[in-house]
């Protein structure tokens, strides 16, 4: 972390996170929404200004599945819905934003 002393607060330890998950499951349907809150944070230890840190973000997920056959399950999901592109980490080579908007589809099978 550079130069540290006494005192100096770390790096990328936020103060408030919290995160909730909502979710339903209906016949052979089930889905859940998480959405995600951290906080701004120091990108480098110390005790001045706050000049280097990451943005506050909050993300919101999403996962959807369907049970269609007896062991088969199709599956969604999407990470980032809002499409936010807060800076995440500044090292270790320059600004970073958040994970960017995916989404993912598949089958799955258990034996």
């Amino acid at each position: 972390f550079g130069d540290v002393v006494d005192g100096d607060e770390l790096p990328y330890v936020p103060t408030h996170q919290v995160s909730l998950q909502l979710g339903a499951q209906v016949y052979d349907f089930e889905g859940y929404l998480t959405g995600t809150y951290v906080a701004s944070m120091r990108d480098q230890a110390g005790q001045d200004d706050l000049s280097l840190q990451t943005d506050a973000q909050f993300l919101l997920d999403a996962n959807l599945a369907y049970t269609f056959a007896q062991g088969w399950k199709a599956m969604a999901k999407a990470e980032n819905l809002t499409g936010s592109q807060a800076l995440a980490s500044r090292r270790p080579f320059g600004a970073r934003p958040v994970r960017p908007r995916l989404v993912m589809m598949g089958v799955n099978y258990a034996f």
